[in-house]
């Protein structure tokens, strides 16, 4: 086991600087007031320092252009505002680029900047922590990538030219794109790679994929390749051809796709949607409804026919009549249950989060003292985001303790498992190690509760 010393907690490779956001916050714009036009240099000259200045404020800006320096997207909303910036982006990639080397990272101070060109778009992101940013725009790109799949995008700007404003084709995407974006920083499921299963009576589940199976085999649904259900923003279950999977960067467009379009509760849909993981050339389409009038619980079925809504709608049709047959389902989705786990039996576990590798299915504890507050609960998933980025950067680590001077942050990794946990600063070595052991057992016993532990096909 890695045993650290954190001390106050001013480590190389184990920051205490707080960056997680709990709650979704729009930005506010990131310039508060647009130069008119003829201003003098040094009037533009202050503009950009106060530019700079605000970036280096924010916890963290994102940013998508185009390879020729036309803005896209920012997360503060203020695309057209932001062209000298986009720019000046635009040309560290490209100059580095044309050295023969690729632009990655820098660092001015306590702001980090890191970049990802993938031609024919460049991302950037300004944070004031390190952690995982790379992957933080991966999961943006992917979210682009789901309006656009790959063939498109290469072929827009081709067609059009590389000064094309790409923003004609993403209208009404600025929303998935944010929602992506503060998920990331809010969701631990995103930075660990992982869902979160909904609690359900391993009975209760069961019926709901069985109802699936049995619909889709009497309708003969052929261009069916998945069928899944989702609330609150959970996977409740998942049925899907043999030799397919759902990558969970995936299931996150798909969880984006139905939070970000609340008319979808009121009619059936059907959604072209690219799933870059699984084809980042084309779309498979989604049928999307929910099952109750009112409820969270939706079915989305998925197939690469474009002219089956017909069938998917008989599909559907079936499965809720099923569903509607057993009357405690549908309270179970309007009352979620809370992750009930008695942590009595652990008292120096503060908080933990367990994601099963196999599966890549993640669950975690209720909040509690000491990490009520939104900023207590800030700091505590940028614990795990320090742990996380420590062990992508040392994968040989299996265990890992480290002390500090208001907790203590212990991880412990196999091939099946990762446990993530925050305990007391008091907490000796052998005493953590006592009290995971017993967390796993109890984990172990409420397994089929909280994970899917059996692969469901057609």
């Amino acid at each position: 086991m890695l045993e650290v010393d954190a001390g106050s907690g001013d480590s190389p490779s184990l920051s205490s600087d707080a960056g997680a956001v709990l709650k979704h916050k729009n930005h506010p714009p990131l310039v508060r007031k647009s130069l008119v036009p003829g201003a003098d240099a040094k009037e533009c000259d202050g503009y950009e320092e106060a530019l700079l200045n605000e970036l280096a404020r924010r916890e963290f800006t994102v940013f998508v252009l185009s390879e020729a320096g036309k803005p896209i997207f920012a997360s503060c909303g203020s695309e057209e505002q932001l062209c000298s910036l986009a720019a000046l982006i635009q040309t560290f990639v490209m100059v580095v680029g044309s050295w023969a080397d690729s632009l990655i990272r820098f660092r001015s101070l306590k702001t980090h900047i890191c970049f990802s060109y993938r031609s024919p778009l460049i991302l950037a992101i300004v944070s004031r922590t390190p952690f995982n940013l790379e992957s933080q725009l991966d999961i943006l790109y992917k979210q682009v990538l789901s309006t656009l799949c790959r063939k498109q995008l290469v072929g827009v700007f081709q067609k059009k030219g590389p000064n094309f404003d790409l923003r004609l084709f993403l209208k009404d995407s600025d929303r998935h794109f944010n929602e992506i974006v503060y998920a990331y920083r809010a969701d631990p499921c995103l930075f660990l790679r992982s869902v979160r299963v909904f609690p359900l009576a391993s009975s209760e589940r069961d019926f709901i994929t069985n109802a699936i199976i049995s619909a889709v085999n009497s309708e003969k649904a052929d261009h069916l390749i998945m069928g899944l259900v989702v609330a609150h923003r959970q996977l409740v279950t998942v049925v899907r051809l043999k030799g397919l999977a759902l990558h969970p960067f995936d299931l996150h467009i798909l969880l984006n796709l139905v939070e970000c379009n609340p008319s979808f509760r009121h009619a059936e849909n059907w959604v072209p949607i690219c799933l870059p993981h699984f084809d980042e050339s084309g779309f498979v389409h989604a049928f999307l409804a929910y099952i109750w009038p009112g409820s969270a619980a939706c079915l989305i079925l998925l197939s690469v026919e474009r002219s089956a809504f017909d069938v998917l709608r008989d599909v559907y049709q079936s499965i809720t009549a099923r569903l509607m047959s057993r009357p405690s389902l549908q309270p179970a989705f309007d009352n979620p249950p809370t992750f009930e786990l008695n942590l009595a039996n652990f008292p120096d576990v503060w908080h933990f989060i367990y994601k099963n590798r196999t599966s890549s299915q993640l669950c975690s504890s209720e909040f509690r003292i000491p990490y009520v507050n939104e900023e207590e609960r800030r700091r505590l998933l940028n614990h795990y985001k320090q742990t996380v980025s420590f062990c992508m950067q040392s994968p040989s680590v299996k265990h890992l303790f480290v002390y500090r001077s208001d907790n203590s942050l212990v991880l412990t990794t196999t091939a099946n498992y990762e446990l993530h946990c925050v305990m007391s600063p008091f907490v000796s070595m052998s005493s953590a190690v006592s009290q995971i052991d017993r967390l796993l057992r109890a984990l172990r016993k409420e397994e089929s509760r909280f994970f899917i532990t059996s692969s469901s096909f057609f």
